[in-house]
Order: C-alpha cells, then structure tokens, then sequence
C-alpha cells in the first residue's frame, strides 16, 4: 500500500511540474483580442511561451501583439510575433517571457492571405 501511494504521489508531482498550454486564438480570422487568461490557474508558473501559428493559401502575415497586466485596466506589451511568408510548411514563431503578469492578453493586429487562420497558443511551467 504504501510503494501504492508513493507511485501515485510521484505521478501526481511529475503532472504538476510539466507544461500546461492555452489556446489563447483558436483559428482567428479577423483582428481583435484574445480573452483574457488568468495566470492564477497556474500557480506559481513563471515560464511562459507564446507561439502563432498561421494557415493560409499562398503567401499570407500576420501580427500578434502580446500583452501583460497585473491590474486588468492598463496593458503592457510584452512582445511581438510578426509572420510573412508561404503556408508550406505553416507559419509558426514565437518567444518565451519570464515575467510573472497576472493577466495575460493577445491581439491580432494583422492578417493577410487567402483562407488565412491565426492560432496562438501559451505554454506554462
């Protein structure tokens, strides 16, 4: 019983410890924030990725401005994610912040291209 418990224990920190990931903009089309996600939901994570992903026919952009906030009303940015380019393979960058805002936002400030789609995702730890 107790290598049981131990095992489950194990298991249950080793989940905790790994990334966690958001969809912030789920196959956006037109430009506009995200909703905003609460940091609280992950403890006390500190590591976070952003990452935008675009699809489209042919040569397509876009732009994705994200932002931090600790207070819900003033917005800082903390970083841009800037595509161009053709869809094959799809166009994908990103960055890492160790900032630990409370609130974090995203706004997809351009989009261009036949079809085109932006997904952001957040990876935290």
């Amino acid at each position: 019983m107790k290598r049981l418990l131990l095992a489950l224990s194990l298991l249950l920190l080793a989940a905790a410890a790994s990334a966690r990931t958001t969809t912030m903009l789920n196959g956006a089309t037109a430009l506009g924030y995200s909703p905003i996600v609460y940091m609280s939901q992950y403890a006390t994570s500190v590591n976070r990725t952003f990452q935008a992903t675009e699809l489209c026919t042919g040569m397509c952009s876009a732009t994705v401005n994200v932002y931090g906030s600790n207070d819900g009303v003033g917005w800082i940015q903390i970083g841009t994610i800037t595509l161009n380019g053709t869809s094959t393979p799809p166009l994908t960058d990103g960055f890492n912040s160790n900032a630990a805002w409370s609130m974090l936002q995203v706004y997809l400030s351009a989009i261009s291209g036949t079809g085109a789609t932006v997904t952001v995702t957040l990876g935290a730890q």
